[in-house]
């Protein structure tokens, strides 16, 4: 009876031990005040702390992506205080379904959540920047951008299920490759604060794109810095709202 005791104690010493080193192994740091956690059975990655988070490349992975379990992870959650996503932090993880960013999010970098199957994203009032691909080749097709955004990078929405779109105040480019290959959109509004409009921004959107709503007159429409070329098709063929508000 002594000896079966002593084998149980032994046995749940090792399972502690076990378990200790695997959970080691789906926590650490993405800043200087920035930690993540992985939990396995919720399949969710956990984001927290005060601050930006690093920014990583296409040769520098994150550090969930160079775990085993990456291609497990079906949803983030971000708490209130981080303030930047880096750039790559979540490329190919094939997030699924709604991500919202907390109110303190003020920056998204560069190709971040390139190749998800994010189907909505929830914007805080507040967000200054989208990066460069940073929702390029995902399954958003409902797109809401909050009124403090000031820049889009290129091809930041590109290949997407979006339907209609509204320009935030604050943008003065629309950035190459902007909406390409969103084969369903059909309509986008752009407030009078656009002054260009770079190459390919509605390539491949198809004959759906017919309508444009612009906040300004004919004539500020044509003071537009307008990219034109043989990508430029969908953009002239829409018929243009002006002064729609």
């Amino acid at each position: 009876m002594k000896k079966k005791s002593v084998f149980i104690i032994v046995a749940v010493i090792a399972l502690i031990v076990a378990l200790c080193g695997v959970f080691s192994q789906i926590t650490g740091t993405c800043g200087e005040d920035l930690r993540w956690s992985y939990n396995p059975f919720s399949k969710t990655l956990y984001v927290s702390g005060n601050g930006d988070m690093f920014d990583y490349s296409s040769t520098t992975a994150s550090p969930w992506r160079e775990k085993s379990f990456c291609n497990d992870i079906t949803s983030l959650k971000i708490s209130e205080g981080v303030t930047s996503i880096g750039d790559y932090a979540f490329e190919r993880v094939w997030l699924d379904g709604t991500i919202c960013f907390p109110e303190s999010m003020k920056e998204i970098g560069e190709n971040a959540f390139c190749s998800n199957s994010i189907e909505k994203a929830v914007f805080p009032n507040g967000l200054v920047e989208i990066g460069k691909r940073a929702f390029a080749n995902c399954n958003i097709s409902e797109l809401s951008l909050p009124d403090s955004l000031e820049r889009m990078g290129a091809y930041a929405f590109s290949d997407n299920d979006i339907k209609s779109v509204a320009i935030p105040g604050k943008i003065t480019v629309l950035e190459e490759s902007l909406f390409s290959g969103c084969t369903g959109l059909e309509s986008i509004y752009i407030p009078v604060s656009v002054k260009k409009i770079e190459n390919s921004v509605f390539y491949n959107t198809n004959a759906s794109f017919k309508d444009v709503y612009y906040g300004g007159t004919k004539k500020q429409w044509k003071m537009i810095d307008i990219y034109s070329d043989d990508n430029f098709y969908p953009l002239y063929s829409a018929e243009i709202h002006y002064e729609s508000y």
